[in-house]
């Protein structure tokens, strides 16, 4: 039984309840004629797998109780979902885009059509919620307007629009009394409301552009008083001045890196995100407890910024983060963690 569910903050408190992401099995594949591009993909899914338990266990090393999305589907196919075609469902492999745990509430969102299983696949989870949990699901509309969504992709500007109720967990940053959210480009104004109406005693906070999409490997309080960002931190400060006295370890690296290496298959179109500018995954970290995070790797100035925090890491690599574009805060979604509900930016 899960009894209790949120996290005030993403740095305060112990960890204690997670769910990590997912990943199909080498075989999943077997059926592809391609013999070279079945090896590649393979490898990527068999290693990312290994990666995502390296990363479970890890957490259940250190007190915190983990569960684990199902796998719903065993190879590639076209399914019928909300008047449309998925083609092959993608594994639940990062779970915090649909799920935000805050004040005893359990978010469970959708977003996406090609996201449609992730909600099924947590569903034993969520079976375990204690009645006391409020638990608020956003279901997928009866039918996916795909033309409506596609001319929205072209340029961006109002996506994902009003149409329907879409909402991203990782688009919503909590630290304590407030609340950051991007104003671009994840959720209807539906989803905002949703998200204003349910949690009435925070203060929401707007990033305006650059800040755009998943705020997770974007900015990333690791303790009061330090913040890392992939934002330059005269943009940061203008728009947040409650940070101009906190340490801000700016990193932008990713941008050229992953631009140099990213490969693309077209068998996994639509589960590798495309979103090469509005994340960094070097700064995708986790609290484990106030003085011990997981990170990705060691990095140069990430580590020097840890050090002088006092707070000690434990690696834990994900081979692909680059094919995949996600990090260990994509792969988890944080269902409690005992924090407390403060103003840390006053």
């Amino acid at each position: 039984m899960i009894n209790k569910v949120g996290a005030f903050t993403s740095f305060g408190g112990d960890l204690k309840s997670v769910i990590v992401g997912n990943m199909v099995s080498a075989d999943y594949f077997d059926l592809i004629p391609n013999k070279k591009t079945k090896q590649i993909i393979q490898k990527i899914v068999s290693e990312t797998k290994e990666d995502l338990d390296n990363l479970a266990d890890t957490y259940s090393q250190h007190g915190v109780e983990v569960h684990r999305p199902k796998i719903t589907h065993d190879r590639p196919g076209i399914v019928s979902a909300c008047g449309t075609h998925i083609i092959n469902p993608m594994p639940n492999f990062q779970p915090h885009d649909h799920v935000f745990c805050l004040n005893n509430k359990f978010i469970n969102t959708f977003f996406d059509i090609d996201r449609y299983y992730d909600q099924q696949s947590i569903q034993h989870i969520v079976d375990q919620l204690d009645p006391s949990v409020d638990y608020i699901k956003i279901g997928a509309p009866d039918v996916w307007d795909n033309e409506y969504y596609d001319n929205l992709m072209t340029d961006m500007i109002d996506y994902p629009g009003d149409k329907d109720t879409i909402l991203h967990g990782p688009a919503f940053y909590p630290c304590g009394k407030h609340i950051f959210y991007t104003e671009k480009y994840c959720n209807s104004p539906r989803g905002l409301d949703l998200m204003k109406e349910s949690f009435p005693d925070h203060s929401f906070l707007s990033l305006g552009l650059p800040f755009k999409s998943h705020l997770d490997a974007q900015i990333r309080i690791v303790k009061p008083g330090i913040v890392l960002s992939i934002i330059n931190p005269d943009v940061l400060k203008e728009q947040v001045p409650q940070l101009e006295n906190w340490t801000i370890m700016y990193d932008n690296s990713w941008y050229e890196s992953k631009n140099k290496k990213r490969e693309s298959f077209k068998e996994l179109a639509n589960w590798v995100d495309d979103d090469i500018e509005d994340s960094s995954v070097h700064l995708g970290v986790i609290n484990i407890k106030p003085n011990l995070v997981a990170i990705l790797k060691e990095s140069k100035d990430l580590c020097a910024t840890l050090e002088k925090a006092k707070i000690d890491w434990v690696v834990c690599p994900i081979r692909h983060a680059q094919f995949w574009n996600f990090s260990l805060t994509c792969a988890t979604a944080i269902i409690h963690r005992e924090d407390h509900f403060d103003n840390y930016l006053n």
